[in-house]
C-alpha cells in the first residue's frame, strides 16, 4: 500500500509540475521552470525510493560501472576507421548510381524512350 501512495505522489508531483510550468505566463518564466525543476525533483526523490525506482537505480549504477569497464578506441584507430567507413560508402554509393544508370539506360531501351 505504501508503494502504491509513493508512485501516485510522484505522478501528482509531476502534474502539478507540468500544471505549474502552463499556468505561469511568459512574463513569469522563472516560476514557470522553477516549479518544473521543484517537480521533477520531488518526483526523483520519492520515486526512488520505491521498489521499481530502487530497481531501476540499481541497474543505472550497473551500466555505469560497465562503461567505465569498455576499452574506448584511440584516437588515431579512430580516424582510421571513420576514413574506412566513408570510403566504402562513396564506392558502394558509386557502384548503386552506375547500376541505376545501367537500368535505367536498359529500361529506356526496352520501352523506346528517350532520343
Amino acid at each position: 500500500m505504501q508503494e502504491r501512495i509513493k508512485q501516485i505522489m510522484v505522478v501528482v508531483a509531476l502534474s502539478a509540475g507540468f500544471g505549474g510550468f502552463f499556468y505561469f505566463t511568459d512574463s513569469q518564466k522563472l516560476y514557470a521552470y522553477g516549479s518544473l525543476v521543484a517537480a521533477i525533483v520531488a518526483a526523483v526523490v520519492v520515486g526512488i525510493r520505491t521498489q521499481p525506482g530502487a530497481q531501476l537505480w540499481h541497474f543505472l549504477r550497473e551500466a555505469r560501472t560497465e562503461v567505465r569497464k569498455v576499452v574506448w578506441p584511440a584516437r588515431k584507430e579512430t580516424t582510421q576507421m571513420t576514413f574506412f567507413v566513408f570510403v566504402i560508402t562513396v564506392i558502394a554509393g558509386l557502384v548503386l548510381w552506375l547500376f541505376d544508370m545501367m537500368s535505367s539506360a536498359a529500361i529506356e531501351q526496352l520501352l523506346g524512350i528517350g532520343a
